[in-house]
């Protein structure tokens, strides 16, 4: 009797579709990314970017209702500490310091190794020295890095410890490349998917005589992950690992 005039409550209640939208109906979340090419940037108005791609394509498979906006890294680490709201990023690596504030997932890409970028006047100089760590320690060349973003443990602690003059970029990586090659500092580490889009997409780009330097001590290239504020609830974090799971498992169905 007390399903009268309530069929479809009740259908819903018997078929569990009532919590599925109760759960839904606050399953909401702001997802931030940086201006990071080929990864994700917006071009035109447009939102573009391979990873960009996936993470739509993994909070869609999650059940979750997922809103994408540019920002500054610096601001969304504010945010993300502030944890005023449900937020997440994705393409960062997972750190220590970075886990106090932060759930993170499942990798969903993994980096090739870094490599020194340089202008062709440069190089003998950089040459010089056999490994990456003893350029940092050199003190006799101008280093270049992107502020507030990471590099790796690995890296990041050599870099805390260079005696070379560091300048801090507070912008994205492109704008620390055309840096370099306007001779604002003398070498910087760079992303080589980065690397390959910047030069088959930006043509003035081909006439700087900008040169890739490797060394053997770097090291291997990092997993990246989403991260998300303590606001988004664990299970959300699991229904994102799930999705994870299905979209590498994929090319092996085929």
């Amino acid at each position: 009797m007390l399903c009268v005039g309530l069929r479809l409550v009740c259908a819903l209640l018997a078929a569990g579709g009532f919590s599925a939208i109760a759960r839904g109906a606050d399953e909401s979340v702001t997802v931030v990314f940086r201006n990071k090419p080929p990864y994700s940037y917006v071009e035109n108005g447009v939102q573009k970017g391979f990873l960009l791609d996936r993470a739509r394509q993994l909070f869609a498979a999650a059940g979750l209702r997922a809103t994408f906006d540019e920002m500054p890294p610096a601001r969304m680490w504010a945010e993300l500490r502030a944890n005023a709201s449900p937020l997440c990023s994705f393409g960062w690596y997972r750190l220590p310091e970075r886990e106090v504030f932060a759930r993170f997932s499942l990798p969903i890409h993994t980096d090739r190794p870094q490599v020194v970028l340089t202008r062709a006047e440069v190089v003998p100089r950089l040459r010089r020295h056999a490994t990456f760590s003893a350029l940092l320690q050199s003190g006799d060349q101008r280093f270049g890095v992107v502020d507030a973003v990471s590099y790796g443990p690995e890296l990041d602690r050599l870099i805390a410890g260079a005696r070379v003059p560091v300048s801090r970029v507070l912008d994205a990586p492109v704008r620390a490349i055309w840096m370099l090659a306007a001779g604002r500092f003398d070498f910087m580490i760079v992303d080589q998917d980065d690397l390959d889009f910047y030069l088959a997409n930006t043509p003035d780009l081909k006439n700087q005589k900008l040169v890739r330097v490797d060394y053997p001590d770097m090291p291997p290239g990092m997993t990246r992950h989403i991260l998300c504020s303590r606001q988004v609830p664990e299970q959300w974090m699991q229904r994102l690992d799930d999705a994870i799971r299905k979209q590498a498992e994929a090319p092996r169905r085929r």
